[in-house]
């Protein structure tokens, strides 16, 4: 699995799972998305 695909896929997971989270709670849809955004952020330091 190329590098970039593997990246993709983790970005996939993450925002799935940020997406879940906003539809349980759309009052609370900061803390997902800022959840998100590091997650993100910090999976495509690791390359």
């Amino acid at each position: 699995m190329k590098k970039i695909h593997q990246q993709q896929l983790i970005n996939a997971i993450i925002w799935v799972g940020t997406a879940i989270a906003i539809a349980i709670n759309p009052a609370k849809w900061m803390i997902p998305m800022i959840i998100g955004y590091f997650a993100t952020a910090s999976s495509l330091k690791l390359l």
